[in-house]
């Protein structure tokens, strides 16, 4: 372990030999990585001995477990089985304990920049990141470093311009931090201006959620404000987003000159932005493949630069808002080998699906070979079951990748020269080579009709291909052989060209991209420059693979690490360099920080005698194998200590210490892979191609690489250049050249699953990439010194008490001067807390003053704290201790009264809240009621539409119908109306009845007095004569009194009988009134019409005799006679009918007028028998007044004259209802009557209607007055 990684545990791990303060520790699990747990019970070597070798932890299921992790082999971690682990500290293994990080509650606590953890370890990081994942906010901050973990879904929100146009406008166009760097632009060196960036930035960005926008905009700000080139390098396996966070990038730098507020020029530019953009399309449809860990995969490394007019005229247009002018890319490591051989589960580059999904009419028009062909028609592909990635078919990739290549000028003949070179590497894998008929060792192509159609796409002929393919050209001094090929070779030769093709396709295609997207500068122009600002500023886009440790590592493998490692050296320099300036900026002295990291990978990499000038030397010896260049690389490197050498390994095995992992490499074919040369009979086959785009670019390189071996061939080793790590050495070389003149940033992207779900974590798969990534080392130099920092200002106002408590002094205000004093007073603070150096057990100096702040080491500050809360607690107890009383007093005061104020607010609210429940209820009860009543009126407005649209077939039956029901209605209220009187009556005579007995108990028991008294003065003759007398006259009355009143009471009986008979003979007089009036009015209406018939017959008749007149006078009565003579016997007849109907309405209107006097005449003889019992009921009463002074009898007669006046009261009423009804019956036979009379002229019986609603307003009526009363 490094230095800094074991300080670093140092302060985030509990010691064995000592106490632990934390109780939530990690312990170490084989499946998943490290698991929370709880340390329950501590084991000490003795009793003498209280050092701790053992302690017992229960594991610890935390929040969200199930649903944030992915179970390995299907089975979830029982935490039950796992209650109580007993974990040995005597085991090297177990020898630190890792402690968790979690708040008051027992939480685990998350931070988006996770230098904040207090504890800081792998196990840390880990849960930080799964926890964050679970959440759905897939990004964390280490320094320079972004972590981006792949959400594996959309998150609403999170990548909108809304959100860009924030980060934009706080982080690039702040006007304070614009003012800031104004001023000193291009004043100071790169390295200087890098670190005045990158040291604002930290303070500037801590309120922001890390973010992609975050790093994308911190980039733009520092090429605005600087003018110095950015770099963002952007690495991770296979599906953890590299591709889509790079397109993020891309987008963003796109957007920032629009979103600039100042920013109202149209940009000139748009068509090379939408170049740029569309690249993307087409890098993915020739690069990308599907593998068995992504859908999407980069099968290459790019590097990106993006081209910004930064100059002084754009600059005063644009303030800090440059726009983006051009692009330039650069590829490596090409797996070209994927275009001829996969594994399963895999696919090959995503062009070749694209073209074989297209239609039929699409396929002949690039080559006629392509018609109904699938991926089973060519062996490279292969069966496949899959034609969607990321939700799009491959034909609707297809169109996507035309457009853009149309976007970047590739039109429709040089698409389809494009297309054709990619199909002759497909056809070129349907050649199968076997032996021939004869015995000789000759290969042939025994696919005749495939060679054909290669042939003929190639434009080179049959023989010359299958000769390049069975045969290889030797020279011997001046002649030249052929000599057959075996099988294998003759395949891997067919490879070989499939693979050299594909690899010119991919190079027309980036040389394309930049001539299309590249800003093209004036040499002249720039020449004339005088001023040091130049006008074109760059942000780089690195996207490379991850660190990659298998069980056994290939060729690719090794590349791919020895770029990471020196991607890893350029972080760890430019951390150190940072935190380095910082410390002396203030004028903290912290040592040599170069010895943390020393790159001894990198010397044995590309070294003098390192692995590559060796594999390339033993790619140009005779007889060289694999064997024999890791015998070589062993015994030249025995002294290195990254060189790891296995007694178990086999001969063409082995290992490397890497910043990230051990990783053991198979050498079995780097020596093929490393030369990746085509003989030159395939080079003259290819250079033959008719195929544009292949010959052209095979002819680039064979210039490019003659011209290579010529230049290094003066110097030694030049066959150095012509392999495949010595070019990309190079290439590294100049790219970290590059990338040494910017302010670099680092992305890292992690893939949380391999199940490609939400919001899941596979911890030992998210374990293994943390280590790749380099992220605990990271953390461990952001966090090797002091860690916490205080001005001085609040370092004395918070350890005041402290001060006090242990100096005895007050400190004073603060000067500028006043630094050592500070350093005194820290030094007497923390006198008692020592650090040492795990390394050297030396003791180090707990904290360090600068000028303005003191920095404190790890557990420092923690040691003051606990130290300055133990004071506060002494002193707040003693407070206590004397307040207590008084408080308590107070308190229950103060809560007598709330409890007395919380009652009264009780019961009002309780109060309020029944009332209000109340009303609500009320509410309800009346809007179902006019709920009710509107269904109700609504059920019957319908009713009437129907009815009168089924009247016009219907009237007769309908109208009965109606009548019936109305009939039955009538009778339903009569009863209910009869039901509530006669309970009113029965009520009300029930109560006289008990009124009644009680008076006569009261008579009774008084004449019974009366008489007992008598009795007693008999026996002792206490009372006089007189009083006697008065006694007995006095109980005679009252028997007389009470026989009267039994009496009068059967009057009364018989009076309501006789008054309730002449009602009902009254209301049926008066029934027969209203039926005789309703007849009258009907005859009436019948003479009436009898009348208006009649004058129309006469004027019809007057009309017959002018027209008879005019004939006769004219001569023409042949025919009329007989007319006429028809038309007088129908006028007679007519004139019979109308007076017998006049006869017998005036013979009914005279019988209605005498049956009327006659019910006025009974009307008036019942009136006057009621006044004359009420004058009657009044004479008695008065009567009982004057001969009683019971005022019992006299409230009792009173009751009876008011029930009298009520009953008639009621009785009227009744009548009244019952005349009404009577009224509606009459009216409603004279509408039967009109109806039957009317059937020959059929009037409309809408005209009658309104007499049905006005029986339905009545009884809608008479049920709200029945509901009032209730």
């Amino acid at each position: 372990m490094e230095p800094s990684s074991s300080r670093l545990m140092e302060s985030s791990t509990a010691h064995a030999n000592g106490n632990f303060p934390h109780t939530s520790i990690y312990i170490p699990d084989t499946k998943y990585g490290w698991i929370p747990a709880e340390i329950v019970e501590k084991h000490f070597k003795s009793k003498k001995d209280k050092s701790v070798v053992a302690v017992t932890v229960k594991t610890l299921k935390q929040e969200g477990w199930d649903e944030s992790t992915e179970f390995n082999e299907g089975q979830a971690y029982n935490f039950e089985e796992n209650s109580s682990i007993r974990v040995d500290l005597t085991l090297p293994a177990n020898k630190e304990l890792l402690a968790q990080n979690i708040d008051t509650s027992g939480d685990a606590i998350h931070e988006g920049d996770m230098t904040n953890l207090t504890f800081v370890h792998e196990a840390a990081i880990l849960f930080n990141l799964k926890q964050r994942n679970f959440i759905s906010k897939p990004y964390c901050r280490i320094n320079d470093i972004l972590v981006a973990v792949n959400p594996l879904q959309s998150i609403h929100g999170m990548y909108s311009t809304k959100k860009l146009r924030k980060y934009a406008r706080e982080i690039i166009w702040d006007s304070e931090y614009n003012a800031r760097y104004s001023k000193r632009r291009y004043s100071k060196r790169p390295s200087e201006l890098n670190t005045d960036v990158s040291t604002s930035m930290k303070g500037l960005t801590e309120s922001f959620e890390p973010h992609i926008y975050e790093t994308s905009c911190i980039a733009y700000k520092g090429l605005v404000s600087s003018g110095l080139d950015q770099t963002i390098l952007v690495s991770g396996e296979s599906g953890s987003g590299k591709t889509e966070t790079v397109k993020i990038l891309m987008n963003n730098f796109a957007k920032f000159s629009n979103l600039a507020e100042s920013s109202k020029i149209s940009n000139p530019h748009d068509s090379v932005i939408s170049k740029i953009l569309q690249s993307n399309f087409i890098m993915e449809a020739f690069g990308n493949a599907q593998t068995i860990r992504n859908a999407n995969s980069s099968r290459f490394s790019k590097f990106c630069t993006l081209q910004f007019d930064i100059s002084d005229e754009n600059s005063t247009k644009k303030s800090m808002a440059p726009p983006l002018i051009g692009s330039n890319c650069q590829t490596y490591v090409l797996e070209k080998m994927r275009a001829v051989h996969q594994i399963n589960g895999e696919r090959n580059f995503h062009i070749f699906y694209q073209l074989l999904a297209a239609d039929n009419a699409f396929k002949i028009s690039i080559w006629e070979g392509l018609k109904d062909t699938d991926c089973n028609s060519f062996a490279y592909i292969g069966f496949c079951d899959v034609n969607e990635i990321n939700g799009k078919t491959d034909s609707d990739h297809l169109k996507d990748t035309i457009e853009a290549l149309t976007t970047i000028g590739i039109n429709s003949d040089k698409r389809t020269t494009l297309f054709r070179a990619v199909c002759i590497v497909l056809q070129l894998g349907n050649l199968s080579l076997n032996k021939g008929q004869d015995d000789t060792e000759m290969i042939i192509v025994d696919s005749k009709e495939e060679l054909a159609k290669l042939a003929q796409i190639m434009g080179v002929p049959e023989k010359d291909i299958e000769e390049t393919l069975t045969c290889r050209s030797v020279k011997i001094g001046k002649e030249k052989f052929k000599v057959p090929l075996s099988i294998t070779d003759a395949s891997n030769s067919r490879d070989a060209l499939a693979r050299g093709i594909y690899s010119y396709i991919f190079d027309f295609i980036v040389d394309t991209l930049n001539d299309a997207t590249e800003f093209k500068t004036d040499s002249k122009s720039a020449l004339d420059v005088t001023d040091t600002r130049k006008a074109v500023g760059s942000v780089n886009l690195l996207d490379i693979f991850g660190f990659e440790a298998y069980e056994t590592c290939q060729f690719e493998q090794l590349c791919i690490n020895y770029a990471n490692e020196k991607i890893q050296v350029k972080y760890t320099n430019d951390n150190f360099k940072t935190v380095l300036d910082e410390f002396k900026a203030d004028g903290v002295d912290i040592g040599d920080l170069y010895k943390v990291h020393k790159p001894e990978v990198l010397f044995l990499l590309e070294g003098k005698v390192g692995l590559i000038n060796i594999l390339n030397e033993e790619c140009i010896r005779p007889g060289a194998t694999a064997a024999s260049f890791v015998f070589r690389l062993k015994q030249i490197n025995v002294n290195s200590p990254c060189l790891i050498r296995s007694k178990l390994a086999r001969q063409s095995e082995f290992g490397i210490k890497h910043f990230a992992a051990d990783c053991t490499y198979s050498a079995t074919d780097f020596l093929t892979r490393n030369k990746d040369t085509i003989n030159d009979d395939l080079v003259k086959c290819v250079l033959k191609c008719t195929n544009v785009i292949v010959s052209t670019q095979c002819k680039k390189l064979q210039a490019g690489g003659k011209g290579l071996k010529m230049f290094a061939g003066q110097q030694r080793g030049w066959l150095v250049g012509s392999t495949v790590l010595g070019k990309f050495q190079r290439q590294l070389k100049i790219l970290m050249n590059i990338v040494e003149g910017t302010s670099t940033r680092y992305v890292r992207c992690i893939k949380p699953n391999n199940s490609m779900q939400p919001r899941i974590t596979n911890q030992k798969m998210l374990l293994e990439q943390l280590k790749c990534a380099g992220l605990v080392q990271a953390l461990s130099v952001s966090r090797l010194f002091f860690q916490k920092n205080l001005d001085f200002g609040s370092s004395l106002s918070r350890f005041r008490c402290l001060i006090i408590d242990k100096l005895g002094q007050m400190p004073p205000r603060l000067n500028d001067d006043d630094r050592d004093y500070v350093k005194n007073i820290f030094a007497k603070l923390l006198s008692g807390y020592v650090v040492t150096d795990s390394t050297t057990d030396d003791e180090r100096s707990s904290f360090a003053c600068g000028h303005k702040k003191i920095y404190f080491r790890e557990g420092s500050l923690d040691y003051l704290e606990v130290e300055r809360g133990k004071l506060r607690t002494s002193a707040s107890i003693k407070i206590q201790y004397f307040y207590w009383t008084f408080l308590s007093r107070i308190r229950y005061l103060s809560l007598r009264k709330a409890i007395i104020f919380i009652q009264a607010s009780s019961r009002r609210r309780q109060m309020m809240h029944l009332y209000k429940k109340k009303i609500q209820s009320s509410i309800k009860i009346q809007m179902m009621f006019r709920l009710f009543r509107a269904r109700k009126c609504l059920h019957d407005l319908k009713m009437n539409n129907a009815a009168i649209k089924i009247q016009r077939w219907h009237r007769c039956k309908d109208d009965f119908r109606k009548f019936v029901c109305m009939l039955q209605a009538a009778k339903k209220i009569q009863r209910f109306l009869q039901k509530r009187m006669a309970k009113d009556t029965f009520i009300s005579m029930m109560a006289l009845v008990v009124e009644d007995a009680r008076k006569d108990v009261k008579l009774k028991k008084l004449i019974n007095n009366i008489e007992t008294v008598l009795d007693d003065s008999n026996t002792s003759n206490d009372i006089s004569f007189k009083n006697m007398e008065l006694l007995r006259e006095s109980q005679q009355e009252l028997c007389y009194a009470r026989e009267e009143m039994y009496r009068l009471r059967g009057n009364v009986s018989n009076m309501k009988a006789e008054r309730k008979s002449s009602s009902e003979e009254f209301e049926r007089l008066q029934q027969r009134h209203e039926a005789v009036k309703a007849a009258a009015a009907s005859m009436k209406m019948s003479v009436t019409e009898s009348n208006d018939t009649n004058d129309i017959l006469v004027k019809n008749l007057s009309r017959q005799r002018g027209i008879i007149t005019s004939k006769i006078n004219e001569n023409e009565l042949t025919e009329s006679n007989d007319t006429n003579d028809i038309l007088v016997k129908n006028l007679s007849r007519q004139r019979g009918i109308i007076t017998s109907k006049i006869r017998d309405l005036k013979v009914k209107s005279l019988q209605a007028k005498k049956a009327l006097e006659e019910v006025q005449n009974e009307k008036i003889t019942i009136e006057e028998a009621h006044r004359k019992e009420i004058n009657a009921l009044t004479t008695k009463m008065n009567l009982m007044e004057i001969s009683f002074e019971n005022k019992l009898s006299v409230d009792k007669m009173r009751h009876e004259v008011k029930e009298v006046s009520l009953q008639r009261k009621h009785d009227k009423l009744q009548k009244e209802v019952e005349e009404e009804e009577v009224s509606y019956a009459i009216s409603f036979g004279v509408m039967m009557n009109a109806m039957n009379q009317g059937k020959s002229g059929k009037p409309d019986l809408r005209d009658q209607t309104p007499s049905f609603k006005s029986t339905t307003s009545f009884r809608s009526d008479f049920d709200e007055e029945m509901l009032g009363e209730v």
